[in-house]
This record gives C-alpha cells, structure tokens and sequence, in this order.
C-alpha cells in the first residue's frame, strides 16, 4: 500500500523552490480556451467543436521548459496531483498531494481498480485530413517503488466516432504496447525511460541518478519519465470524433503522476506511412566504408536494403559490417518504430535449405538490433528463401546482390 509522505504545506515550499528553475509552470484560469489556445496546431486540419476540462484547477498548467532534456520547450501539464509542484526539485521518491476529486470511469476499467484525482480533456473534433497525431511525454513519482506492482497511476488518450461507444487508446508504444510505469522502466522497454532518482535520505542505495542529466533533478520532481513520444492514428476525414485526454492516481490518491502535451502538435495530417524514419542523409552515412545501402517504398512502406558481405551459404555479420547495421539500430530507437526483418537468399540450393538460411541471416541483424538496445518486442523476422530476387539469379553479381537483408518499417497507426 502506497503511504503519504508529505502534504500540501511540503508542497507550497516545492513551488516556491521551483520559481527559480529552469520549468516554469503556470496555472490556467480558463482551462478550456486555454488548453486549445495552447495545444492544437495553427491551421493544423482539426476543426475543434468543443473542448471541456473536467477535474480540479490546480491539475492542469502551462509548462515552459528551457533545460535540455526532452525536446519539447512548452504546453500542456495534465496532473493526478498538484501541477505546480511537478517544476520543483526533485528532493523526494514519494511526493504527492490528494486533491479531493473523483476518479474516471474508463480509467478505472483500464487500470482494473479505483482511481481518484482524475485531470480530463474531453474534446469534440472533425479532422479534414485522414490521420492526427500528437507528442508528449509522461513522468511519474511511482518509479521505481511501484513498478510491476500492479498500483500505478493510469493515463490514457482515447478517441471515438461521435455515437459510437467503444474507445480506441492511442497511447501505445509502436508495438502496441500501452504506455505505463510497468511497461516502460530500467528493465522493460528502457530505451524509452530516463530515470530521475538519485541518492538520498528517501531512496535506496540501489537507486541510481544519471548525471548527464543533472537537469531533470534540479527542476522536475518526478523520479521517472518517458522520452518524447508521439501518440496518433488514422481517422476518416470530416467525420466527427470524441477524444478523451485523461490522467488518474490508482488505488489511492498518492505518489502523483503527470504527462505533458507538446504545444501546438496536435493536428491532422494526410496519412503517410514512416517513409521518412531513414533520411536520405542518414542513407549516406549508413553506406560509408562502401557499404550498399538502398532506401525504397513498396507497398506504402519504406524499405533499408542490407547488402552485406554474405558468403555463399553463409548468415554470419562481418565485422566490417557491423558497424552499419548498429547504426540503422540507432535510427530505429531514434525513431521509436517497429521493423520487421526479412532475409534472402540467391537460387543455389534447395527451397528448404535456403528458407532456413533466409531466417538465419534475418536473425542475425537482429540479434545486432537487440545489442544496440531495440528490444524484441519491436522486431519480426521472416525469411524469403530465393522467393523474392532483387534481381535475375543468372549472374554471380546478380546472386550477390539477391543475398541480403531487407529491413521493413512498419506503419504507425
């Protein structure tokens, strides 16, 4: 059970602290203008029919960023807690304030218990383009106590066809995985979670505090945070939509949480599939050292061809070319997408022998991938055997180029 450790007066002193960092947080007097002042896209494509905020006052805010750590300088502070405090040092593993408001419903049905001190924007909308998207990220005072604990603060974007009933949640890793303090942490999905406890009175000794990140200690309070993340999804054009923005303590009403809504990144876009997750720039430094290194579309998906130094009947990655594959592993953590790997083959041997072999060579980047830190859940793999050639096997250059690896990104939807 969650314990209460410090109360509004601790909280007050927090704030009085925090004028003087580098997050500034002001409070909304008219949270519904506000908000969609503040965080819609100037001529984004949504035409904004209604927009409520539901819960207590001194939840939601205006946050200003000007430190170095997540690239979103300003917008929207949605808290289970006092939004306020959430620009204070960070000098406790266990702040939290109970602010007297009733939970949400379709919170409660996510997180399978009560939740209290619920922060919602409900938001009435037609898009005149067929995707939207927004960024944001989220930080919580329940790491690392209360991970895999089953009590964590809940948060959701939902969004509906007006008139119909069920809600799609749109905050979800690229894998579909949604995003909560059990799912992404030290050891699960960390290459999107930046920690922020350090040694103190409050912490265990295990605890560890990223210097590099000294920032984050010294002007935001929680002790975890996602990196910055975009949540979106297709839609139909000029249909009307409900989307629900919400945020809730769980079990009781301590050890607050908090996400922050990038200003101005909500909008409609036409959809277009991550044909742009590899510039052709990055192209150009993957293929240095005279690696062949293609970018294409099929299908509506972007393709990397890996035209690596496989021998014939060989799946094993050169060290000569291992370096690109590690740098395609970090445009994909960079780019927060899932991949699918497919190997292939030339026409020598048999279609068993070649399939198997595919594979090999398709787990092989892989098993490069998941060094460099993509995690497993974020990658498929197949193997094509000779099934699909680039080019006629007839040639010996032909089947050595026909020996490769494609490597497919998947859309986000």
């Amino acid at each position: 059970m969650k314990h209460r450790l410090f109360g509004i007066g601790i909280a007050l002193i927090f704030y009085s602290c925090s004028l003087y960092g580098q997050l500034g947080i002001q409070m909304l007097r008219n949270p519904d203008t506000s908000i969609k002042e503040i965080f819609f896209k100037k001529e984004g494509g949504i035409e904004v029919l209604q927009l409520r905020y539901y819960g207590s006052n001194n939840a939601v805010g205006y946050f200003v960023n000007s430190t170095n750590c997540f690239a979103v300088s300003s917008g929207v502070l949605l808290s289970a807690g006092m939004a306020y405090v959430v620009g204070s040092p960070n000098m406790s593993g266990n702040t939290g304030v109970s602010m007297g408001t009733h939970g949400d419903l379709d919170l409660s049905q996510i997180a399978r218990g009560p939740t209290f001190d619920a922060a919602v924007i409900m938001i009435d909308f037609i898009p005149h383009s067929d995707s939207i998207s927004f960024d944001y990220f989220f930080g919580s005072e329940e790491y690392p106590e209360f991970v895999n604990k089953g009590v964590n603060d809940v948060f959701a974007f939902l969004i509906r066809k007006k008139g119909t009933k069920a809600w799609k949640n749109i905050a979800l890793l690229p894998n579909g995985i949604p995003v909560t303090v059990d799912h992404i942490n030290q050891q699960r999905n960390s290459q999107y979670f930046i920690s922020n406890t350090r040694p103190s009175p409050h912490h265990s000794p295990n605890d560890t505090f990223d210097k590099d990140k000294s920032d984050l200690a010294q002007y935001f309070m929680f002790d975890g945070f996602t990196t910055v993340l975009k949540a979106g999804t297709k839609v139909e054009q000029g249909v009307q939509y409900e989307m629900k923005i919400a945020i809730a303590d769980v079990g009781d009403d301590l050890y607050d949480s908090g996400v922050f809504l990038a200003a101005n990144s909500f909008e409609a876009v036409n959809y277009i599939p991550d044909i742009d997750v590899v510039t052709e720039k990055e192209v150009v430094l993957l293929s240095k050292n005279n690696h062949k290194i293609e970018m294409r579309k099929r299908d509506a998906k972007m393709i990397v061809d890996l035209f690596l130094s496989f021998d014939f009947n060989a799946f094993n990655i050169s060290e000569t070319d291992k370096p690109a594959v590690e740098a395609l592993a970090k445009i994909i953590l960079k780019r927060n997408v899932a991949v699918e790997i497919h190997g292939h083959t030339d026409s020598v041997g048999t279609e068993q022998y070649n399939l198997d072999l595919s594979r090999s060579r398709a787990q092989s980047v892989a098993h490069i991938f998941n060094t460099g830190g993509v995690d497993s859940s974020f990658i498929s793999i197949k193997g094509f055997g000779a099934f699909k050639p680039l080019v006629p096997n007839s040639t010996d250059q032909g089947r050595k180029k026909n020996r490769r690896v494609e490597v497919v990104f998947l859309d986000k939807q």
